[in-house]
């Protein structure tokens, strides 16, 4: 701003010369008007170029199902486990996502007459990555890394999203003949998702230790409209 008033300023001062002196004043006009342009420039791109860079160059993740969905596991109790996961990709592997994190940002609720609507959210809540005891909790990607999205125990009455830490009153477990949708984020150091990614995930209150079996009770669908 200080510059673009200096140049007026400059520009009057012009007016107010003889006319033998106004092609000279006109020209180093001129010249002042092209170095102000280049110094906003410069400041311009010194502000955007990790924006604009990151976006030419930097990583591209985004969430995909895996091919078969549900892993059945022992919890360290001796209980089994229906898992579910998510895969993080990045189309860029020669730009690794560096401290990675998937987010839990929006929780719907369908209800009775099929519309949903949201549950509150107090907090961003990470979800875990998988074999958390040697996964970091913000990992680098650099092709695809596997995401916890939710599990089910033998005999339990919910089907909880796998986060790291849950808040008082969390109201989004997937109780029997329930659907919700959980809407996500990914974050990285230098990466940031432009919209939540979107994962419905419906119950009807069985379990099974056959694969087939749970293939029915539990749904996972992504990007539902």
């Amino acid at each position: 701003m200080t510059v673009i008033l200096s140049m007026l300023v400059y520009v009057v001062a012009c007016d107010q010369v003889g006319p033998a002196k106004q092609g000279v004043c006109e020209a180093s006009a001129l010249a002042s008007w092209a170095t102000a342009f280049g110094t906003i420039l410069l400041s311009v791109v010194a502000v955007w170029q990790g924006k604009i860079g990151s976006w030419l160059f930097g990583p591209r993740l985004c969430i995909i199902l895996p091919e078969h969905q549900g892993t059945l596991v022992p919890r360290g109790s001796g209980v089994l486990t229906w898992y579910y996961h998510l895969v993080v990709t990045n189309s860029r592997p020669r730009s690794p996502a560096k401290g990675c994190r998937v987010t839990l940002r929006r929780i719907q609720r369908r209800g009775p007459d099929g519309r949903f609507t949201d549950i509150g959210v107090p907090t961003a809540l990470q979800f875990v990555w998988s074999h958390p005891d040697v996964t970091p909790s913000a990992p680098t990607i650099a092709i695809g890394k596997t995401l916890d999205l939710c599990f089910v125990d033998q005999g339990a009455n919910v089907l909880v999203p796998a986060l790291y830490s849950y808040p008082n009153n969390f109201e989004g477990c997937v109780k029997q003949d329930q659907c919700f949708r959980y809407y996500l984020d990914i974050e990285a150091d230098n990466f940031t998702s432009r919209e939540p990614q979107l994962v419905e995930i419906a119950w009807n209150g069985e379990w099974t230790e056959d694969t087939d079996g749970m293939s029915h009770n539990v749904t996972v669908v992504k990007d539902t409209k």
